[in-house]
């Protein structure tokens, strides 16, 4: 038996063969094969999450996610609902919902999809706001420029705002 751990998602997987394909749980292509078994202690997956805007209010609810996709004939759009851990649930604007990266920043923030964040990469001060990648990764987005990983996130990224409610902190 071996073991693959996904860098995107960290998810475990065990095959019986030498290799592994790609990861079963976000289908990142590149996997770490593991020389133990077992995980460590803080090894498993991140936490998954999501957070939105409520529909009702307009404050911005944590949780799980359920979308519903409308009916063929119906001229009703997307329903996202937000299901918080203490109970219930809340309708969300579905353009306002962002997963959780399972990262936080130099502040201790949790960083989420839509946010905006500063920090000092390679020597020069840069802003953009965070994207869910088609590979399975977040990354942050600038303005005409090349994408940059989260590498180390919490040791120079700094949450500003996000897309949401400041989307002036992106214009030159």
């Amino acid at each position: 038996m071996n073991r693959f751990k996904c860098p995107a998602c960290g998810g475990n997987q065990y095959t019986a063969c030498g290799t592994a394909e790609g990861c079963i749980y976000c289908g990142h292509k590149e996997l770490k094969k593991m020389e133990i078994l077992e995980p460590k202690e803080g090894e498993g997956m991140r936490e998954i999450k999501f957070r939105g805007k409520r529909l009702d209010n307009g404050e911005w609810v944590y949780g799980s996610l359920l979308m519903s996709e409308p009916q063929e004939k119906s001229l009703e759009p997307l329903h996202c609902f937000i299901f918080p851990l203490d109970k219930g649930y809340h309708r969300v604007i579905p353009d306002t919902v962002g997963q959780f990266t399972g990262l936080h920043d130099k502040n201790g923030n949790e960083i989420y999809e839509g946010d905006i964040v500063t920090g000092l990469f390679n020597h020069t001060d840069i802003i953009g706001h965070i994207v869910y990648g088609s590979d399975a990764t977040f990354f942050i987005e600038r303005k005409g420029l090349y994408g940059i990983g989260l590498n180390n996130a919490e040791d120079w990224l700094e949450v500003v705002g996000n897309i949401y409610e400041n989307p002036e902190l992106l214009k030159e």
